[in-house]
């Protein structure tokens, strides 16, 4: 079987920084592994199956506050034939038609999605398959693969306009189904992980980042956006776990790439390394912005 990989297209994935966050890893995680691995930021997963399949990990703990995002994983793991199905059906509906209709199609779905996605009474099992692959399919065909919501909890992202988009790579779903078996998947924000972590353990963090400007704010995945107040939160959630002996490393995005003298994230993390990774910009909307920017690794040991 293949490696598994994301099978989200995810803004901010560390695919592309893979290389730099295994050089930063602990030296003990490379020669014993990891007995506890927490990652609550989970996006594409992209680190994690990384480090599932480079390095020993005994137990995984994944979340995110993006319900859908976590139910999507939790299909992908434990519904995997039945996921595969309802795509090659999409697959088939959408390349059967031309790019107008295709367009029309799309916004078909959105509103299925959307409808999905309201809260009340609890999905059946074929209703969180179905709402898995939708969100799989719109993760392929919109905008930059952007996963966005309005305040009311709507995917609202338009269109994408792809001439030949990959829906289905099942080779993949089900490698990354292996490399998913017997990790815990759940909804949880972050400001718990003081009360779960244990000794011994290595956290992972990719939250989601602060906009270098006014203009490129996508930190929207939940209908809870991610202001720097929540920054600031998480800069004490890893001060509090770093005085428990918790190995940590942190991404995210340098504020210095627009303004030289924005120290928000090197006063917040002081007291540990910091460093400065290139990274591609890849959700801009003009091509023209889309070169090598910095990037932050924040790491306590």
């Amino acid at each position: 079987m293949k490696s598994a990989k994301p099978f989200l297209k995810w803004a901010g994935g560390k695919t592309q920084l893979l290389d730099d966050i295994d050089n930063n890893l602990p030296i003990e995680i490379k020669k014993n592994g990891i007995t506890n691995y927490y990652e609550p930021f989970l996006g594409s997963a992209a680190v994690f199956l990384f480090l599932k399949q480079k390095y020993s990990i005994k137990n995984a703990y994944l979340s995110d506050i993006n319900s859908n995002l976590i139910s999507t994983f939790k299909i992908v793991q434990n519904q995997t034939g039945s996921l595969i199905k309802e795509l090659k059906t999409l697959d088939k509906e959408f390349k059967s038609k031309n790019h107008e209709h295709r367009k029309i199609y799309y916004y078909k779905i959105r509103e299925e999605f959307n409808v999905l996605l309201l809260p009340g009474k609890k999905k059946s099992k074929q209703e969180l398959i179905r709402k898995a692959a939708l969100t799989i399919f719109l993760n392929r065909t919109c905008f930059n693969g952007l996963y966005r919501v309005n305040r009311s909890g709507q995917f609202n992202v338009p269109y994408g306009r792809y001439e030949n988009p990959r829906l289905l790579d099942e080779e993949n779903l089900l490698a990354v189904s292996k490399t998913l078996s017997n990790v815990i998947l759940e909804v949880r924000n972050f400001t718990t992980l003081p009360e779960i972590v244990r000794k011994g353990s290595f956290i992972y963090y990719d939250p989601p980042y602060s906009p270098l400007n006014k203009t490129s704010n996508f930190t929207s995945y939940s209908e809870n956006e991610f202001s720097l107040k929540e920054q600031e939160e998480l800069a004490k959630v890893y001060s509090i776990l770093d005085q428990k002996g918790i190995k940590q490393l942190l991404s995210n995005a340098d504020l210095k790439n627009h303004n030289p003298q924005n120290d928000f994230h090197d006063n917040l993390y002081s007291k540990y390394t910091i460093k400065r990774i290139l990274a591609s910009r890849v959700i801009n909307r003009k091509g023209t912005k889309r070169g090598k920017i910095s990037e932050i690794l924040v790491k306590n040991y």
